[in-house]
């Protein structure tokens, strides 16, 4: 794949394993967002499942790329190897992210060259949408991380990467 001319200010990574019930509402919440200039990097990590078919069938601007599975970590790996962004934003398949999650995000990173990371409120539901868990906040927003890619050294990357791992 060609790279684009002009690169976008966001890279949003999702790695994918086995979710072919939520990923399309994670690519809908995407394409919702208030803040436009972000491309989506999916890497499919083997699923078994249609998760394929369904991001191939959601409209979205989202790149496909597909791997044998090895683990959430080598797919946002494989992900930020192909993202173009200023800043990355990693998303998990099963994440609902609310319409103005990145412009807040942007906007403080945007502001304040010192900052190199943001991140937002969670809202855990259940099977029918119910809250079942709030973590703090005024407005509700799916947990994301954002990072300054040229600030952050590669041990504190992988340090990072591993724990976010750890959370799923």
């Amino acid at each position: 794949m060609e790279r684009s001319q002009v690169a976008p200010t966001v890279s949003v990574i999702i790695p994918s394993y086995n979710h072919e019930q939520y990923v399309a509402e994670t690519l809908r919440s995407l394409e919702a967002q208030s803040f436009q200039d972000f491309e989506i990097i999916v890497v499919d990590d083997g699923s078994t499942d249609r998760t394929v078919e369904v991001i191939k069938d959601t409209f979205s601007r989202a790149q496909l790329h597909t791997q044998p599975n090895r683990g959430v970590v080598a797919a946002r790996n494989r992900g930020v190897s192909l993202s173009q962004g200023k800043y990355l934003c990693f998303v998990d398949s099963d994440d609902v992210l609310m319409p103005q999650c990145l412009q807040r995000q942007v906007a403080v990173l945007e502001a304040d060259p010192q900052v190199v990371l943001t991140f937002a409120d969670a809202v855990i539901i259940d099977a029918d949408g119910a809250v079942a868990i709030s973590f703090d906040g005024d407005a509700p927003g799916q947990v994301v991380v954002l990072l300054l890619a040229e600030q952050l050294s590669d041990a504190a990357f992988d340090e990072l990467n591993a724990a976010i791992a750890g959370g799923n």
